[in-house]
């Protein structure tokens, strides 16, 4: 059940992350560097929230060298939103909680950096009275300074990804049901205030 799900390059570096199975806290967020020059490993990391089924499915690096990750973590009756950062030499800085008050997954989350001022963005869903697409902000220290969320039409929204511009624009795929399994995609822009 192990599954690789982004990869990224940074100069002689390749950075992985995905879902390991471990026998005693079932399926834990993996991530890895590597030697790209001879596929030597750096560091090797896990992370288990609740001995549930949790995966990393994106990954982020900043300007000064250190790695964010963002994935599910299931919970006892939902999943959650957990971001991880680590050192450029794989120690845990942070871990940022979201809930996303949902047991159903129809979108994985994305992560995103602010290039200006170092803010991560995740984006995924966040069920209300129906399943929205959901975006949060998060400081460089870890902590969430705002959140919002799009409903669309039909019952089930979700931000698929996400990309930052060199002004702190952030551009989100969103795709959204406009009837029973019927699904359109969106371009939603956020500018920062």
């Amino acid at each position: 059940d192990d599954q690789s799900l982004d990869i990224k390059v940074q100069g002689n570096d390749v950075l992985i992350c995905g879902g390991i199975f471990d026998a005693l806290t079932k399926q834990d967020y993996f991530f890895a560097k590597y030697n790209a020059s001879n596929g030597n490993t750096d560091f090797t990391k896990t992370y288990d929230a609740f001995n549930g089924d949790d995966f990393a499915t994106s990954l982020v690096l900043d300007a000064s060298n250190t790695y964010a990750i963002v994935g599910l973590a299931q919970g006892i009756s939902n999943y959650e939103y957990h971001t991880t950062k680590y050192s450029n030499s794989g120690t845990l800085s942070w871990v940022n909680k979201h809930s996303i008050n949902s047991n159903f997954l129809n979108v994985y989350p994305k992560i995103a950096i602010d290039a200006i001022a170092n803010h991560f963005y995740v984006c995924g869903i966040k069920f209300n009275s129906s399943l929205d697409a959901g975006i949060y902000q998060i400081t460089p220290g870890g902590n969430e300074s705002w959140s919002d969320y799009h409903d669309g039409i039909g019952m089930r929204d979700g931000f698929v990804d996400l990309s930052v511009d060199n002004l702190g624009r952030i551009y989100l795929a969103t795709q959204t049901e406009v009837s029973s399994n019927i699904f359109e995609i969106a371009l939603i822009r956020y500018s920062q205030t």
